[in-house]
């Protein structure tokens, strides 16, 4: 810290520049003076006067910083703000933000503005709602100015803004304060923080420029001793060797000190402001580095001698040096790959990438470190990397080879002395050895020699090698081995292969349950006869064989072959006479449909054809979902399961339904007032097959109204497109005069043409997302507003959407959204190419490019000139500072090193390029349309040496089948056009779906035949047309390169043909007997069906008429049941061929693959048929409505909503043929009335809710309109309001709430003889200051028990409850209800839910819980399946729904819950409890008893303790594991010891460690006369440990082993409760376990015998409460509790012993006290800001949104944390999630939030509060938000913020209650 110290300086002539070796001699009295004479800073010639008076307001002081933020001033026209943009000491500029547009463009005029003090510039608009004003010289920092606006809209208003400029800041120093030029002030040393001084200068920064000459004579340096050091004063102007910023000029002030000594420190004494300042500096001289140290990617140490090529080198000097020193100074030689240097202070970090076996050499000179000493001595360092590993290759897969034509390459490197030998193996070893991917071995004595030649190796140098095979047909395994050499040899390296030689080939095609087999001809393809094939397993057995017929093809039943493969790897074997040919059958080497571009067929379950729907797709917890299963007359009869999951994962349902006559089946489900919010799914199952479904359960307000957005249908890129925005009630009417805010994002999408999947046809479109335009305005006086943009983005991103978003606000301040989009294609085609399978190429390899054109429909165009480019991509290199580090970057460069011109035909043009070198490589292909607008696509790759990865097999041998027509009806005929790279050649064509379905040989020539396949309708709704393409050997030669170019070869093409549903689809027509009704009235709907022939037919149909405004909430359609009853097929076909084994095959994909090679009450009376009360969002359901001879009928009453009804029909008839339709009904009144509320209030809000009333009319009319509240203190007596004809007037009123119960608004109003009236309620919530006091006595006497309520309890809240019991049972009744009611949906916190339920399902009225049976029943139903639902593949469950990982604690206490509900008859399948029992079992085997738990899957010693209890209770003992843990004891705590004693007691009663575990548990325990307990602290985290669960659990081990000290126990437990409660829901389950048990084994209790008075009123003992005959309860409400102190006596009159409990609850009024914010091991902080991060105070603009921020800070690491904000009733929350609500950009994420995200395991967002939940959190700061709507004016409570560690009651912390004004 520096001193700040006064000081004399005196100045005398004989002191003179540039030393000052004297004392100074001014008197302390002038240092401001001299300082003044220093400043070189032109003052302003007339300071202003800051004034700080506001005309219109007054002014907001703008907070300083880098981007200086002001509160708001609200002038009238929306917010205004100052605002600064600071981004350098020489720019800058300032301005106003309104939240209103103040003009229609940026290009309008400046209004009448001015700045004090003035300053030369510019005003503009930014935005129409932004001046900015840029200066034309630096703004001056830290001070503050005025913005001074007069304008047109503001009236006679002048506004006057004040603010404040950032602080002056230079390389890491800030001056915090204001600079007043001419008064310089000292900011620190530029040294990088060493406070030290060295050879060079001392560099002072000040906070403006400064005179060096005057500062000499003020700035004493002195040595340790006191003495004065000669010193030099200098401006310096470059300091880089310091910092890497540039130097502010004239702000440094350079103090080089003559004759430093060498060690030790020095003193300085710098002038500042009206003081000085002192420091003392170190002595540091000279430089020095290190020789460093080596790591590999892995950050594992590496030798210097032998680096790996990916290395990093740690260097650390003395002295801090700059990175940019560093890595302008290092030299290596040769130069390395690629090289970068990061680092700070004296550390850094010098990354590499080096070329193998070289030897490399760096060096270091000139270095200058931030204290300017140098470099006196060169440093020099030797090192280098590892050779290549000596390698002998052959192929590593099995090889085939022509009969005679055997020849095989090798791959040498670094070896020497080779030979190579073959030898004959059976087909049986053959078989093995192509299932062990082609690993074979010599036989002894039977070896042959092989040729090779002479052959010389050079070092890290690859080598082919020719190796000739034995001559004839047969199967051989080939060895080639040698000696390795170079810095990696460790003796001979060896290789081998299997070969076949044949002149045979075979095509293998695997579909479920069976293969296909074409046996053919290598040489000349045709089909051969009569031949055997024979499929094998790895054991050689015969799993199938077939003869071929007279085309070569065989089908073979097969069990192991299925669509999406084979379930074992296989061998089919090919045989005519002697002669054989094997294909290997395994996943990877046959055909997969992803190659083709096309969906394939999956393991596991398959798509049931069915149609599942809801009628909506969006439900509020509470409502009720229907559910239609539509599987057709085929499935009548059959049973279908239905599985609903909820948005947290877990089962809220599993039920068997039986299908009617058309196959139909319908559910209704409800949702609970608490079912989770978010995604459901509906999964119904038959047969292995499975059909799923979507939807939502949210809390939402139902809209009123709805925004469309219409455009026109095409837009062109670079051309105007005007949308209309619009805005109208659902029940007529629009929305004139409403403010809308609208928005054009743009987005690349994917261009697919079919059968082109892996064309590309575009070249970066990456980059180009975002939003184009912008704007607010209102809609006219028809409800619309027109808006105009212009869709415009480079040619080469290819198709882009544009998304119109436009929010529309009605006069409720209810937003909600509308939206289109369109694709804007760059030009009328666009140019597709092919780009290789594989990213990595070798030079010198030439590649095919396939050229298409096409248009934006997919239709091919021909005689397109395309030019193709092959450039090369280098990248030249700059190097910068970044954050400390020199970083090297690049700039790509383009150099075109080949081209090609095509002309596109009905096929593919094709393009040839040679990839000349190694290196980074693109094509690019470009065209034009007639327009002239560019056409542009390409792609990139890289070319390496000879380190080359395989080409996709299947990829290279794929050819393009083109159909002539996307789609077919039954009697067509499909020409399918072949695109054959051969001039001739055989083929078999298969059409194909889950099997071969036909085949028929063809022949072709030319490149582009034409197949003709007829459709019939049994290859509806699709089929694949498959082509496989044989040519034989049509010559010998070889080219340059020795490739065969004739060698025989195999292609393979694949086309979907689309095959039309015209039969299928049924004309369904829906025609109500009204459009338009009225609220209440009675519909009647007829439907209709007809075949596609026009005729009536009979079936049934499902009719649905739901709210449009719901629908609109996740946009749902009326569902399509022919989309699910005929669902495309997959493709179950995969195709393996011998051919692709051939050498020159193998050479094409580059498939030799190398080792180390791969990379209240109503006034007034309203008749009972006008008051709409019943709101519904379906208005009627019926899933089996009868349609006979082509008509069914529908008759039903309509809610009282007025809105727009959609009716759906979805029908079938008695053919499986099917269809739907839909139809609008409008319902509304002449006059309307809505009531404009929240969702919520509290006790106490003061608000206004509105009468909104329409006029359905064409008349302009007044209406009078009357309201009465319950619950609410207001009054709206008649009141007469005017309403233009079609608009809408609003009635606001006042009110106050008064109740705890729900309040109710009731309004009716008349406009001539028209009347509506209309009642809703209004949910009143409580605040969160709930009490309940709890006192306890075991009566053996007279007793007195008495509750104090205090004074400032709300009145009305209070009830009081006495319980006399003979068991302990009724103490549990707060626990039980907690457990019931806690909110969180983990697995521990379900188990804890369902446990206590399930155990204590007889016993609950006698605790006190009231329940009903059924109720009850299904409830703990629900909670098995839920624990269920958590179950993983691994058996164990996870902690959080959906996840995938096993908690191992949670797993074991689950199971435990689970077992006990087998007991008791719950449906837990045995499979379930198994698997769980497999995961403990497995788990307990892996690693050590350890004391704490890392992870959550992980089992600490009490974990396992738990195990072995519960797999005893799962009838799998583990007596080891007792022995094992009793032996470990020291690392269990009594929570584990007590499971361990419970589990060695069941096992045997009388196990010999039974009782010394017991002991231990108890000796463990702190006592004394009364109680036992236990000390320590809560470990929480994921142990969830604390001396409370401790507690519990040992008295658990105690009832259940009859220990000595359960009686202390018991009262130590009860004693610890607070409000009747222990802390989290892991103490409160085991306190209810441990306390049942004991209550369970006493069965002897009887009715308690005692006298009771209440505040001396005597009771009657048999007048009470009985819920068993142990327990008596008497409760009284809050009209006899007026005193404060409430007092209860009892009597024992004998008997049981008797428990007395007096359990009191009551809400507490706001205090002070409990609205003040708490915090333990945690805190929270909530902030609410605008969208653009401005500040907002109490006060909130209505109708505005709100950025809600909860910022926690723990202490410590902490697992399983809640956060929970709610909501004052003001605000709503926005949830992006529904299709309605608007899009908010909030713009970067702070660091904190970015760790929210990444931490966040699940959220949900209700009416009133927004959640957030982590698993694992770590110390320190992090941070959520949410976005909400202020939409009800009005002063309204804010609950607290709250986040607690879910398992640690010590760590909670809990923001301020306070309040809120939305106005």
């Amino acid at each position: 810290m520096p001193r700040i110290v006064p000081i004399l300086f005196i100045v005398s002539a004989a002191c003179s520049f540039p030393s000052n070796n004297e004392p100074a001699e001014t008197p302390n009295a002038d240092v401001a003076e001299a300082l003044n004479a220093a400043s070189l800073a032109a003052p302003p010639e007339n300071p202003p006067e800051w004034s700080v008076d506001g005309v219109a307001n007054d002014p907001v002081d703008l907070g300083n910083g880098p981007h200086g933020q002001a509160e708001a001033v609200d002038v009238g026209v929306g917010a205004v703000r100052v605002w600064t943009d600071w981004s350098a000491p020489s720019e800058g500029a300032i301005g106003l933000r309104f939240g209103d547009a103040m003009v229609p463009t940026v290009d309008s005029p400046i209004p009448q503005i001015s700045l004090e003090p003035a300053m030369a510039g510019t005003w503009s608009w930014a935005e129409t709602n932004i001046l900015r004003f840029t200066p034309d010289d630096a703004l001056p920092a830290g001070v503050p100015y005025a913005t001074v606006l007069e304008h047109p809209r503001l009236g006679d208003k002048t506004v006057r803004i004040t603010g404040t400029t950032p602080y002056f800041q230079f390389a890491g120093k800030v001056a915090s304060w204001p600079v007043e030029v001419g008064s310089p002030r000292f900011v620190g040393f530029i040294n990088q923080f060493t406070m030290a001084v060295g050879d060079g200068p001392i560099v002072l920064l000040f906070d403006q420029p400064v005179d060096p000459s005057i500062l000499s004579r003020m700035i004493q340096v002195t040595g340790s001793n006191g003495a004065p050091l000669a010193t030099r004063f200098s401006a310096p102007t470059d300091v880089s060797y310091a910092s890497a910023d540039t130097a502010p000029s004239g702000h440094l002030v350079a103090v080089t000190v003559a004759d430093l000594p060498e060690s030790g420190t020095v003193d300085i004494v710098v002038p500042t402001g009206d003081g000085v300042e002192e420091h003392t500096l170190s002595v540091r001289r000279g430089i020095a580095l290190d020789d460093g140290s080596w790591m590999d990617e892995q950050w594992e140490s590496a030798s210097d001698e032998r680096l790996p090529l990916s290395v990093r080198w740690s260097l650390s000097s003395t002295t801090p040096i700059a990175v940019d020193q560093i890595r302008e100074a290092l030299r290596i030689e040769p130069e390395p790959l690629s090289m970068s240097v990061s680092g700070y202070g004296n550390s850094y970090q010098v990354a590499m990438s080096l070329e193998q076996g070289t030897e490399y050499w760096a060096s270091m000179n000139g270095l200058v470190d931030v204290l300017g000493n140098t470099q006196d001595e060169s440093m020099t360092w030797q090192f280098r990397t590892k050779d290549h590993v000596p390698m002998v290759a052959l192929p590593s897969l099995p090889v085939a080879v022509e009969s005679g034509r055997g020849v095989v390459d090798l791959h040498v490197r670094n070896a020497k002395d080779l030979t190579a030998r073959a030898s004959a193996v059976s087909e049986q070893d053959f078989s093995r050895g192509m299932l062990a991917n082609g690993t074979c071995s010599i036989r002894a004595g039977s070896a042959v020699e092989l040729a090779m030649p002479a052959f010389e190796t050079t070092a890290n140098t690859l080598a082919t090698v020719p190796v000739t095979l034995p001559q004839g047909t047969g199967l051989w395994c080939v060895e080639v081995s040698g000696e390795g050499v170079g810095t990696e040899a460790s003796g001979s390296v060896a290789s081998t292969v299997l070969v076949q030689a044949s002149n045979l080939g075979v095509t293998a095609k695997v579909s479920e349950g069976s293969v296909f087999a074409w046996m053919t001809e290598l040489a000349d393809p045709q089909g051969v006869a009569g031949g055997r094939v024979d499929v094998v397993t790895a054991t050689g057995t015969v799993v199938g064989t077939g003869v071929t017929a007279a085309d070569g093809t065989a089908t073979i039943a097969l069990d192991e072959a299925h669509g999406h493969g084979v379930s074992e790897s296989l061998v089919l074997l090919a045989h005519r006479g002697d002669e054989t040919v094997a294909v290997l059958l395994r996943d990877d080497r046959m055909s997969a449909a992803w190659q083709l571009g096309l969906r394939g067929a999956t393991e596991g379950t398959q798509t049931l054809a069915a149609s599942l729907f809801t009628e909506r797709g969006a439900y509020r917890p509470g409502d009720d979902v229907q559910l239609t299963f539509l599987g057709g007359p085929d499935m009548k009869g059959d049973s279908v399961v239905v599985r609903i999951v909820d948005a947290q994962g877990q089962e809220a349902l599993q039920q068997e339904v039986v299908l009617d006559d058309f196959g139909v089946a319908t559910l209704e489900v409800p949702t609970a007032e608490s079912a989770s919010v978010g995604p459901w799914q509906v999964v119904a199952s038959h047969d292995g097959a499975e059909v799923r479904h979507r939807f939502r359960v949210e809390e939402y307000r139902v809209p009123t109204f709805e925004v469309g957005v219409t455009a026109p249908e095409a837009w062109q890129r670079d051309t105007s497109v005007t949308a209309v925005l619009d805005g109208a009630y659902l029940h007529g009417g629009t929305l004139d005069g409403r403010a809308v805010s609208w928005e054009v994002r743009r987005e690349p999408v994917a261009f697919n043409v079919p059968g082109y999947a892996r064309y590309r046809f575009a070249v970066d479109n990456a980059s180009i997302s975002g939003i184009v335009a912008s704007g607010d305005g209102r809609l006219d006086g028809s409800g619309t507003l027109p808006v105009t943009f212009s869709p415009s983005h480079p040619a080469s991103a290819g198709p882009v959407r544009y998304t119109v978003d436009a929010t529309v606000t009605d006069v409720d301040r209810q937003a909600y959204l509308g939206r289109t989009s369109r694709v804007v294609h760059p030009a009328d085609f666009y140019i597709g190419v092919e780009p290789p399978s594989r990213r990595v190429l070798s030079a010198g390899e030439t590649i095919e490019v396939p050229v298409i054109a096409v248009t934006p429909s997919g239709e091919s165009v021909q005689d397109v000139p395309v030019r193709l480019r092959l450039e090369r991509v280098d990248h030249h290199t700059t190097t910068r500072m970044t954050s400390g580090a020199a970083q090297v970057l690049s700039r790509p460069v383009e150099v075109e090193r080949d081209s090609c011109l095509v002309r596109t035909t009905q096929g593919t043009a094709t393009c040839s390029f040679t990839v000349p070198e190694a290196g980074q490589w693109r094509v690019r292909a470009w065209s034009q349309d007639a327009d002239g607008n560019d056409v542009v696509s390409g792609f990139a790759f890289r070319a390496g040496g000879d380190e080359v990865a395989a080409w996709p097999r299947f990829d290279h041998e794929r050819i393009d089948v083109r159909a002539d027509k996307p789609s077919y009806s039954p009697g067509d005929v499909a020409r399918l056009i072949v695109e054959s790279p051969f001039d001739e050649a055989f083929g078999l064509l298969t059409l194909e779906r889950d099997g071969i379905v036909s085949h028929q040989e063809v022949r072709i020539s030319g490149d582009t035949p034409v197949i003709e396949v007829p459709i019939t309708g049994e290859h509806a709704p699709n089929i694949y047309a498959t082509l496989s393409l044989l040519r034989g050997r049509t010559h010998n030669d070889r080219d340059a390169s020795g490739f065969e170019t004739g060698a025989p070869a195999f292609r393979l093409g694949t086309v979907e043909l689309s095959v039309t549903l015209d039969a299928q689809e049924l004309a369904v027509t829906a025609s109500p007997d009204r459009d338009i009704a009225a609220p209440g009235e009675g519909l009647t709907v007829d439907v209709f069906l007809e075949d596609d022939l026009g005729r009536p037919v009979t079936g049934q149909a499902t009719v649905m008429v739901v709210d449009e405004a719901v629908l609109g909430l996740t946009g749902m359609q009326t569902p399509n049941p022919l989309a699910g009853l005929f669902p495309n097929q997959p493709l179950g076909v995969r195709t393996a061929d011998s051919r692709l084994e051939l050498p020159h095959a193998r050479r094409a994909r580059h498939e030799v693959l190398f080792p180390g090679g791969d990379g209240g009450v109503i006034e007034g009376q309203i008749p009972a048929n006008l008051l709409r009360s019943l709101f519904e969002s379906t208005a009627f359901f019926e899933a089996q409505v009868p349609v006979t001879s082509g008509r069914g009928q529908v008759s039903f009453d309509l809610p009282d909503n007025t809105t727009t009804y959609r009716v759906m029909v979805v029908a079938i008839d008695e053919d499986g043929r099917a269809g739907s339709t839909e139809h609008d009904v409008v319902v509304r009144k002449p006059l309307m009335v809505q009531a404009v509320t929240p969702r919520f209030v509290y006790p106490g809000d003061t608000l206004q809710v509105e009468a909104l009333l329409h006029n359905g009319t064409e008349e302009d009319a007044q209406a009078v309109i009357s309201g009465g509240f319950v619950g609410l203190d207001g009054v709206l007596n008649s009141t007469t309001v005017s309403i233009a004809a079609g608009g809408t007037a609003r009635v606001p009123v006042a009110v106050e709430v008064s109740s705890t119960e729900d309040a109710t608004i009731r309004f009716t109003a008349q406009m001539g003889a028209h009347m509506d009236a209309i009642e809703v309620t209004l949910p009143v919530l409580e605040p969160g200051v709930s009490r309940t006091q709890v006192v306890s006595e075991t009566v053996s006497g007279p007793t007195q028990l008495q509750i104090a309520l205090p004074a400032d309890r709300v009145r009305g809240s209070e009830s009081l409850e006495v319980v006399a019991s003979t068991t302990a049972l009724t103490e549990l009744k707060d626990a039980v209800g907690y457990l019931m009611g806690y909110p969180n949906g983990c697995i521990e916190q379900t188990t804890s839910r369902a446990y206590p339920l399930v155990m204590l399902e007889d016993l609950l009225p006698e605790i006190g819980v009231e329940v009903d049976r059924a109720q009850l029943r299904e409830y703990s139903e629900a909670g098995v399946a839920r624990i269920l639902s958590f179950q993983t593949e691994g058996g164990g469950l996870s902690y959080w729904p959906g996840g995938t990982e096993s908690h191992a604690f949670a797993t074991s206490f689950g199971l435990t819950a689970l077992i006990e509900a087998k007991k008791k008859g719950y449906d837990v399948p045995d499979e379930a409890l198994v698997r769980m029992g497999d995961y403990l079992v497995e788990t307990l085997s892996k690693g050590d008893v350890t004391e704490t738990i890392a992870h959550g899957s992980i089992a600490d010693g009490d974990t396992r303790a738990l195990f072995v209890m519960t797999l005893g209770r799962l009838g799998r003992p583990q007596p080891a594991w007792v022995e094992s843990l009793w032996v470990e004891r020291d690392k269990l705590t009594p929570f584990g010891l007590s499971f361990l004693a419970i589990a060695a007691t069941e096992m045997n009663a009388d196990h010999p460690l039974a009782g010394p575990i017991l002991a231990e548990v108890e000796r463990r325990a702190e006592t004394d006369s009364d109680e036992a307990w236990y000390e320590g602290d809560s470990r929480g985290g994921y142990s969830m440990d604390s001396p409370l669960r401790s507690h519990a659990t040992a008295l658990l081990a105690s009832a259940t082993g009859g220990g000595q000290m359960t009686s202390k126990y018991l009262q130590g437990l009860l004693g610890r409760r607070q409000g009747g409660l222990w802390g989290n829901t892991q103490e409160n389950v085991f306190g209810v376990m441990a306390i049942a048990a004991l209550a369970k084994a006493d069965t002897n209790g009887s009715a308690p015998g005692l006298t009771l008075a209440h505040n001396g009123q005597a009771l009657s003992i048999d007048g009470m409460q009985a819920p068993s005959s142990r327990v008596r309860r008497q409760v009284w409400g809050h009209e006899d509790l007026d005193a404060n102190v409430q007092t209860v006596t009892a009597d024992f009159m004998g008997g049981s012993p008797v428990t007395v409990t007096l359990r009191a609850t009551y809400d507490l009024a706001l205090t002070d006290a409990n609205r003040a914010a708490t915090s333990s091991g945690a805190t929270v902080e909530r902030t609410y800001t605008t969208v653009d991060g401005q500040p907002i105070g109490d006060t909130i603009e209505l109708g505005s949104l709100v950025v809600v921020t909860l910022t926690v800070n723990t202490d410590d690491e902490q697992n399983y944390v809640a956060i929970d904000d709610k909501l004052p009733a003001g605000l709503e929350p926005l949830n992006t999630d529904l299709a309605t609500t608007e899009r908010v950009d909030l713009g970067t994420l702070t660091p904190a939030l970015e760790r929210g995200i990444g931490l966040l395991s699940y959220r949900e967002i209700r009416d009133h509060r927004v959640a957030f939940y982590a698993d694992e959190m770590p110390a320190g700061t992090v941070s959520w938000r949410y976005v909400a709507r202020a939409t009800t004016p009005g002063t309204f409570l804010r609950p607290a913020s709250r986040v607690e560690a879910m398992y640690d009651a010590d760590v909670f912390a809990s923001s301020e209650i306070d309040s809120v004004t939305i106005r």
